[in-house]
C-alpha cells in the first residue's frame, strides 16, 4: 500500500539563519561597481603645436591641447574626451607644470621641451605623471622629481658628461630620461643618484661637475650632498 508522506513546506526553500549574510551574487546583492578609470603613472608624449593628443593612446581618456610655441611657451588645455575641460588653458614654458584631478586622483602635466624650430614645425614635448609621482611628500618618486627639478636650476656649474659639456637642464633632463629607461630598478633617491647620475651607461665614466670656482667634483658624490640638503629642506 503506498503512504503518501506529508513534506514541510519549508524544504528546499530554506532561509539563512539569522545573523548570517546571504551568498556573494544572491538576489539582495547589489552588483559591484566598476572601478573608477586611471591613467598611467607616467607617460610622455611629443606633439606639433596647435594640435591636440589623446591619452592614452589604446584607451583614451583625456584631450591634451596646445597652442603655438612662442617666445618659449605655449598655451596648454587639458580636457576629458567628452569636451569638458578638466585645467587651463594656462600658459607653461619648459618645466612647468599643470596640476589637475582625475576621478580623484592627483596628477600633473609637466613640459618637458618646447622645440622652436626656424624652418618647419614646432614641437611640444610632454609628461603626465600619475598618482605615484604625485603621492604625499616624503615619497621617493617625488623627492627625486624635486632633486631633478632642483639641478635643473643650478647655475654657476657645469656638468660633463663623456668628455663633453653640459648646462644643468641637459643633465636633469638626461638623468629623467635615464629613470624612465631604469623602470623599477630604481626605487629610492639613492638608487637614482647611483643609476642615473653618476656614470655614463655606455663608456662607464663617472659624470662630472665643474663647480664655479673651477675644482671638479663627481656627480655621484655633488647629487648626494645636494639630495641631503633636499631632505633637510622644510
Amino acid at each position: 500500500m503506498a503512504v503518501a508522506l506529508a513534506m514541510p513546506a519549508s524544504i528546499g526553500c530554506e532561509r539563512a539563519p539569522e545573523g548570517i549574510p546571504r551568498a556573494a551574487g544572491g538576489p539582495d546583492t547589489a552588483p559591484a561597481a566598476p572601478p573608477a578609470p586611471t591613467l598611467p603613472e607616467r607617460s610622455f608624449t611629443r606633439l606639433r603645436q596647435r594640435a591636440e593628443v589623446r591619452l592614452p593612446t589604446e584607451n583614451p581618456l583625456i584631450v591634451v591641447s596646445v597652442g603655438d610655441v612662442t617666445r618659449g611657451r605655449v598655451s596648454t588645455t587639458i580636457s576629458s574626451v567628452d569636451g569638458g575641460t578638466i585645467a587651463g588653458p594656462r600658459s607653461l614654458g619648459t618645466n612647468d607644470s599643470l596640476d589637475f584631478e582625475f576621478h580623484g586622483r592627483a596628477h600633473a602635466l609637466r613640459i618637458v621641451a618646447l622645440e622652436n624650430s626656424l624652418l618647419g614645425e614646432d614641437f611640444v614635448q610632454l609628461e603626465i605623471t600619475g598618482a605615484a609621482q604625485g603621492a604625499p611628500s616624503g615619497q621617493p618618486g617625488q623627492t627625486i622629481e624635486a632633486l631633478i627639478d632642483r639641478v635643473a636650476r643650478l647655475t654657476g656649474i657645469e656638468f660633463i658628461r663623456n668628455g663633453t659639456v653640459h648646462a644643468p637642464a641637459d643633465a636633469a633632463e638626461h638623468m629623467r630620461r635615464k629613470w624612465q629607461a631604469a623602470g623599477d630598478r630604481v626605487r629610492t633617491p639613492e638608487e637614482f643618484i647611483e643609476i642615473c647620475g653618476s656614470r655614463s651607461s655606455v663608456s662607464g665614466e663617472p659624470y662630472m661637475i665643474r663647480l664655479e670656482d673651477g675644482r671638479m667634483v663627481e656627480s655621484r658624490d655633488f647629487l648626494l650632498e645636494l639630495l641631503r640638503h633636499l631632505k633637510r629642506s622644510p
